[in-house]
């Protein structure tokens, strides 16, 4: 993946947007790279603000810690990496500042990379980075990264494209555009899976691409969302099946739309809405998709949305700490949200009946 110019020799990258699955997903490829062939055991650092620092989790991750993660010299490798995730909460002033301070002179052999997002089901809103950081990262020659689709799809689409080691030519552009839609989840597990069949300088042609949006037997990610909205345990696991085997995805990639499903769950849960509109200016996405979450979340209510939250952080856990059995995590989570979701039923329902019949 081509990095943003200057990212080598930034001492703080910001990487912030409107869908957490996106940052998430940058945010992987940014560590790959700035890490590169080094030890990462020796090199990389990662912490969670709000999570526990010990053992007993008796002592919160805060943002000194951060700092004094980053201010730790590099010992045995040219430079550390320090990931700061979750730190979408800070949106003051007086928050941020143990961070902008030590941008007045960061410590030249770390790269502190600053994730602007919060944690699925936490209830806490993310808001925009405080106007001094934005400038502490400006004066330090830092690099901000904004993976945020704006208004507009197909210009959102083409600057991820941008940043491919391969790209896609006209007519692939524009299916991939029209694929992804609303759903920027899409255009991660797309991403994902095209990165491991095509190098630097491949050129991927509206055949090539093709196979990655659905035709040997994938479903779309909406197709499993709804099926887990209407409490559809069958055609829910249906649908994960053909989006693992048929469409050759990820687990993460999957878990990285069940996590934007459900955040959209908190966000809308006892938010002041009054209606499609409002829901869409909320989440940021089409009036579409923000009626069929505000529906969700109501007829869900508190205590099933927060259930759901914790069930999907619980899995993504789980799926990183291990080497073996992601699909199967990912399995039990779908199963699990479908059971406690929408109304309980003893056999399929008519539109996922025709589904099984199709494949």
């Amino acid at each position: 993946m081509k990095m943003p110019k200057g990212i080598d020799r930034a001492p703080v990258v910001l990487v912030t947007g409107d869908d957490e699955s996106v940052i998430r997903d940058t945010v992987v490829l940014i560590d790959r790279h700035l890490v590169g062939e080094a030890d990462r055991d020796s090199c990389l650092e990662e912490l969670t603000l709000g999570t526990g620092l010990d053992a007993d989790a008796s002592t919160q991750i805060t943002v000194e810690h951060v700092v004094a993660a980053a201010q730790t010299p590099a010992f045995l490798t040219p430079r550390r990496v320090v990931v700061a995730r979750h730190l979408g909460s800070l949106t003051t002033k007086d928050l941020v500042a143990p961070l902008v301070e030590y941008l007045g002179n960061p410590l030249e052999t770390t790269v502190l990379v600053v994730v602007w997002d919060v944690a699925a089901g936490s209830g806490v809103r993310k808001g925009p980075p405080p106007k001094s950081l934005l400038a502490a990262v400006g004066e330090c020659k830092g690099v901000i990264v904004d993976t945020s689709r704006g208004k507009k799809t197909a210009e959102w689409v083409t600057a991820q494209l941008s940043a491919e080691s391969f790209r896609l030519d006209s007519a692939a552009v524009a299916r991939l555009v029209d694929h992804v839609g609303d759903q920027p989840d899409v255009l991660v597990a797309t991403l994902t899976n095209l990165r491991g069949s095509f190098g630097v300088g491949d050129v991927v042609r509206l055949e090539d691409l093709e196979p990655f949006l659905g035709v040997t037997g994938d479903v779309t990610p909406w197709t499993l969302t709804d099926a887990i909205s209407e409490g559809d345990v069958d055609g829910a696991l249906t649908a994960l099946q053909r989006m693992l085997v048929g469409g050759g995805r990820h687990p993460l990639a999957v878990l990285a739309t069940l996590t934007s499903y459900v955040g959209n769950l908190v966000a809308l849960d006892g938010a002041a809405v009054t209606g499609r509109d409002d829901a869409a200016r909320l989440l940021g996405g089409s009036p579409f998709v923000a009626t069929k979450a505000l529906v969700q979340a109501r007829r869900l209510g508190s205590e099933r949305v927060a259930d759901l939250a914790t069930l999907v952080a619980q899995a993504d856990l789980d799926v990183r700490r291990s080497q073996l059995g992601s699909e199967l995590v990912v399995e039990v989570l779908v199963a699990r949200m479908a059971s406690r979701s929408g109304t309980t039923r003893s056999g399929p329902t008519r539109r996922n009946e025709g589904r099984r019949t199709g494949r």
